[in-house]
């Protein structure tokens, strides 16, 4: 009853729609650092220069970074994002709370012979081949046109320093089950990405005055089931509706927490 989705898929069509209801977009402009007042307020974010040469320095179609202010700064960066990291630590939101903790977790796009693929089949396994010191754990996703996404993750607390998270990946698809269903397939695409894995304790405070951290930005990913796009979406819509019901951001942590996917985290 639920769906697997491709975010290279939907964030495009997300991005349309947003447009068509007068959502100002600005791709290929990245965000280098918050704009904050004295009284530590975020205001905004500052662009990063562009037109630099390789060393750093202008170049002839230099252009110096705009500042963009807002009365409210949604940071959704995913995973250990540049500008969360530099607030985080300006602003003390995560004293008190637990330390995040990491995964890496990579993904191939597999194109597999006719008949092999059962669509919307789920498949999750926990453990083999890292050892009972290691966290690790793989997802192999169903999809259509005979196509699977296969997948393993692995916590980044492992004590063996010869311990290579790819080489368990590559590993994990010679297990019987796995390379029966691969056998005979073709490689599409591939990546790599890190993982917020600490969970309800080690959420550093999702508000500040005109900041809100939502997603993995803030770590609303659900480890056991690898639930980190579901979470992230949750967390955004929740951040929407309690601009539009408060315009501010007072509160919004503890209306997180009480939601459904806050409780799905602390469970």
């Amino acid at each position: 009853g639920n769906f697997i989705v491709s975010l290279g898929q939907l964030a495009p069509w997300m991005a349309q729609r947003a447009e068509a209801l007068g959502v100002d977009i600005f791709p290929g402009f990245t965000a280098a650092e918050a704009l904050v007042s004295a009284d530590g307020r975020v205001e905004g974010v500052r662009i990063g220069d562009m037109g630099l040469d390789r060393d750093g320095k202008p170049g002839p179609n230099y252009a110096p970074g705009a500042d963009i202010r807002a009365g409210t700064t949604i940071l959704a960066e995913g995973c250990r994002g540049s500008v969360t990291k530099q607030l985080i630590a300006r602003l003390g939101l995560a004293d008190g709370r637990m330390p995040q903790t990491y995964g890496l977790g990579f993904k191939e796009l597999w194109q597999l012979p006719p008949g092999r693929v059962e669509p919307g089949l789920i498949q999750h396994s926990i453990g083999w081949p890292v050892d009972s010191h290691t966290y690790g754990g793989s997802f192999v996703y169903h999809i259509d046109r005979d196509r699977v996404y296969v997948g393993y993750v692995v916590g980044l607390d492992y004590a063996d320093p010869r311990f290579k998270p790819f080489e368990a990946f590559q590993q994990f698809k010679h297990h019987p089950r796995i390379r029966a269903l691969l056998d005979g397939g073709e490689l599409l695409a591939y990546g790599a990405r890190t993982i917020a894995a600490g969970g309800w304790q080690s959420l550093p405070r999702m508000e500040a005055p005109g900041l809100l951290l939502v997603g993995d930005a803030a770590g609303t990913l659900n480890v056991p089931k690898i639930k980190g796009v579901h979470q992230a979406i949750r967390c955004g819509v929740l951040a929407a509706e309690y601009l539009a019901e408060t315009g501010d951001t007072t509160g919004f942590e503890a209306r997180w927490r009480a939601s459904a996917g806050g409780k799905e985290l602390k469970r």
